[in-house]
């Protein structure tokens, strides 16, 4: 697998930038969203619908996530906020929770509603693997 830092263009003066542990596999990702219309970023969707343009760039390798994230962090301090750049979040994210943290009393809130659930043997399996 490679990673690193990238970023996608979405028409001539509109891109994307992020990090990822395998390319291949995000930007598939990206663009199965683009395709199906419910990608996560609203904007960058709307740009991709008038447009149809995806073209991915390797900016940086990287193959550690400590240095995964300080790549992305630092493009985007340099990018943020300037005309085109469609990413949502000025800080980056780990692991899918976009830099937020959970106070006690959600976590707790949480775990309560999750007392009781029953997974299907096959759910089982799944979230063993």
């Amino acid at each position: 697998m490679t990673g690193g830092l990238y970023i996608f263009w979405l028409s001539p003066t509109h891109f994307y930038g992020g990090r990822t542990k395998n390319f291949r596999r995000r930007w598939w990702k990206h663009l199965d969203t683009f395709q199906k219309g419910c990608h996560y970023n609203k904007h960058a969707q709307a740009v991709f619908d008038v447009r149809g343009r995806f073209d991915p760039v390797i900016l940086a390798v990287a193959s550690t996530e400590e240095d995964r994230l300080a790549l992305e962090q630092s493009w985007l301090d340099a990018n943020f906020g300037k005309p085109g750049c469609v990413n949502i979040l000025k800080t980056s994210a780990r692991g899918g929770s976009a830099g937020r943290r959970m106070s006690e009393e959600t976590r707790e809130k949480l775990r309560l509603s999750n007392v009781g659930r029953v997974h299907t043997r096959a759910t089982k399996l799944r979230m063993s693997e």
